[in-house]
């Protein structure tokens, strides 16, 4: 059971859940498009004020 609900988190953040750092798009969607893209499109991780003190 316990298996089931992580493969079912998973499968929602990576196929269903767009984010912001994406434009909007779904992981899925911008995996595909740099599979097939000659150069893919950059999605720099914003800075994190918070951690950069460790």
């Amino acid at each position: 059971e316990a298996a089931e609900i992580i493969y079912r988190t998973y499968e929602y953040y990576i196929y269903r859940y767009p984010q912001k750092r994406f434009h909007g798009k779904t992981a899925n969607q911008v995996r595909q498009e740099a599979l097939t893209a000659n150069t893919p499109e950059q999605y720099p991780i914003a800075p994190n004020r918070k951690i950069e003190r460790f």
